[in-house]
């Protein structure tokens, strides 16, 4: 009998030490699940602040021009910098300009876009081109290469600054362009009614050449070598602005500023013509977290050597100053940190919206 208590004993002894076990083994699981959540909440998704260094990566679509052209250039070249400097992922799609970048950032089909002010600006607005629109969702990153109002003439048309266009016909390149777009409000600043034509630049020269129009306006770099080849074969005059309509414009149109097309700078020019000048720039959506939009800009600030080398047009960014000169719409925030991390003045004007 002493000998079966003692095994039944044993047997109970075993049982309990393995309970015992058991139960050790189920609180340690359960300590260490607790620690683990504790150290995965220690930085809540919905609290930005505490996930500045837990960016994350960001597709993003950006709107440029025509396939081959200097803004699809220019945006390509700056993608691939982007892609190869930070950990988020630009990729370029070519359109119809600025205009139609901007409609596609309005429509949500991209969040970055090459725009020039002299149309950012009315669609920020609501006005001329926008229609009562808004398109306030643009901020701006930085400026990129200029633009001049340039047009050309021929002699014996009467015609020698943009005020002499009264009554005559002029072509603005194709309906929807920038030209298209931003000289009909410039013509009603100084009161003029002229009759626009929708030609492309080629077909607007020939045109020209022909007498069917008086002059051609596109907005763009120069020299523009169309108008070169027009002066090869014919008298051309370069079209320009007086001084008080220049002050005229800039005054009521502040996107633009004064321009000045060096003497030389096409065959026919032997004196230096005063215009307009427009700026490009890399706007963004509003809605783009901060930190996304910094380390875009940062990365843009750190790599300008690589940047300034995608196109020649880009060598005007010989000075980080150069970033925000010309620009009207206000900056993204994400912008503005990394301005003040490099030392580069904000004008007041370019802070963004309360």
């Amino acid at each position: 009998m002493f000998i079966l208590r003692t095994i039944k004993n044993c047997k109970g002894e075993k049982k309990l030490f393995k309970k015992n076990v058991l139960f050790i083994g189920i609180v340690l699981i359960l300590a260490l699940s607790v620690v683990l959540t504790g150290c995965s909440n220690s930085a809540p998704v919905d609290n930005p602040d505490a996930i500045d260094n837990e960016v994350k990566p960001m597709a993003l679509v950006a709107g440029s021009a025509s396939s081959g052209g200097a803004n699809y250039l220019i945006m390509s070249g700056w993608a691939e910098i982007i892609n190869q400097n930070s950990q988020h992922r630009v990729t370029v799609e070519a359109t119809g300009g600025p205009a139609s970048n901007i409609q596609m950032m309005g429509n949500g089909d991209a969040q970055i876009g090459v725009v020039t002010m002299s149309l950012a600006q009315p669609a920020y607005d609501g006005k001329g081109w926008a229609e009562g629109t808004k398109y306030d969702m643009m901020r701006s990153m930085f400026g990129v290469h200029e633009a001049f109002m340039d047009g050309v003439t021929l002699e014996g048309k009467g015609i020698d600054s943009l005020r002499d266009l009264e009554g005559k016909s002029v072509s603005l390149g194709p309906a929807g362009g920038t030209p298209a777009l931003a000289v009909p409000p410039l013509l009603d600043v100084l009161g003029v009614n002229a009759k626009i034509v929708n030609l492309g630049q080629g077909d607007s020269i020939n045109a020209l050449k022909d007498g069917q129009i008086d002059a051609a306006i596109f907005f763009g770099g120069v020299p523009r070598p169309a108008f070169q080849e027009l002066a090869a074969s014919h008298p051309a005059i370069r079209l320009g602005l007086k001084d008080e309509d220049v002050k005229a414009i800039t005054e009521k149109m502040p996107e633009y500023s004064i321009g000045i097309i060096k003497a030389g700078t096409y065959d026919y020019l032997d004196k230096e013509v005063l215009t307009l000048r427009d700026r490009y720039a890399f706007v963004i959506d509003k809605e783009i977290p901060d930190e996304v939009v910094y380390e875009i800009v940062k990365a843009t600030i750190d790599n300008m050597d690589k940047f300034v080398a995608v196109h020649k047009s880009l060598n005007i960014l010989n000075s980080n100053d150069a970033l925000l000169d010309g620009i009207s719409i206000p900056l993204h925030p994400g912008a503005v940190k990394a301005y003040q991390e490099a030392g580069i003045n904000i004008p007041e004007k370019l802070m963004p919206p309360k």
